[in-house]
């Protein structure tokens, strides 16, 4: 009876002691379990991970992050370009302040130029006045003849002759005594050429001026004077001829280069044009052809 109960314990006793190890077994299959899911779990997160890093929208991100570099690079080589453009600017800026005070300097230069030849005219003119003047002055000693016979054989002696005879004719109460003669020009068969008489002594210049009119046309005595004043001589008479021409009556002072009328003076100038004057005013001097008012 006892060694069958002892069995029965012991029987009973492995019998109660499997179940506790059946438990322990199930606990850790399922903490196994468990582990082997966390892990799994993890390992997914990972390759989310992983996907998530290698997802178009990530290399979206990195396009767009790298075409705004390359943009910040192009707006920085602009803005280098547009630098150097500045200082191309500035210097060329520079340049143009430079090249206008160069300008300055050069308009400045150029208007004491044209200042310095305005006094160069004014001086040349003054020149001209008292080349005139030298050369009236000169020239009063001599008398010039037209309308004297002549002849291409014609010699000094002939010549002297000739105007000697003509003098005689005006002047009968003295001799007057001549220098030289002399003929003006190339003989033309059709047109005796002019004499220019030169005097010994402005005395026998003056005495035959004074008498001029008693010679017989075609011969006429006249002053020797420069080429200026004859032109002015010229227009003078012109311009008597043109009021003659309209009925007016006129009288050439040819001292003060003026035509003369009843109601007008007609003045020329230096530039041989006429002012016109009312006849009652004063004549102002014409001083450019060297002759005394």
């Amino acid at each position: 009876m006892s060694t069958t109960t002892t069995k029965k314990n012991t029987t009973a006793g492995s019998s109660g002691t499997k179940p506790t190890s059946n438990s322990t077994k199930t606990s850790r299959k399922r903490d196994n379990e468990m582990d082997t899911s966390s892990d799994e779990t993890g390992a997914e997160n990972v390759n989310n991970k992983r996907q998530k890093g290698n997802s178009p929208c990530t290399n979206c991100d990195l396009t767009t992050v790298l075409s705004a570099l390359t943009d910040m690079k192009t707006q920085l080589e602009k803005l280098d370009k547009i630098d150097d453009l500045s200082q191309s600017l500035k210097e060329l800026k520079d340049e143009i302040s430079k090249n206008v005070s160069n300008v300055e300097v050069l308009q400045n230069n150029v208007e004491d130029l044209f200042n310095g030849l305005d006094k160069i005219d004014g001086r040349i003119e003054d020149l001209k006045h008292d080349s005139d003047k030298l050369e009236t002055e000169m020239k009063r000693i001599n008398l010039i003849m037209s309308g004297l016979w002549d002849e291409e054989t014609e010699t000094d002696p002939d010549l002297r002759s000739k105007v000697q005879n003509v003098f005689n004719s005006v002047v009968t109460s003295e001799n007057v005594q001549i220098d030289t003669v002399s003929r003006l020009g190339k003989f033309n068969p059709t047109r005796p050429r002019l004499v220019k008489v030169r005097f010994a002594s402005m005395k026998g210049r003056d005495l035959i001026w004074s008498q001029r009119i008693k010679t017989k046309s075609p011969v006429f005595i006249n002053e020797d004077l420069p080429k200026t004043t004859l032109k002015a001589h010229a227009e003078l008479r012109k311009k008597r001829r043109e009021l003659e021409g309209l009925k007016i009556a006129t009288k050439v002072n040819y001292n003060k280069l003026c035509v003369l009328t009843p109601t007008k003076t007609y003045q020329l100038l230096a530039n041989m044009t006429f002012h016109e004057l009312d006849a009652n005013n004063d004549i102002p001097p014409t001083p450019f052809l060297g002759r005394k008012n």
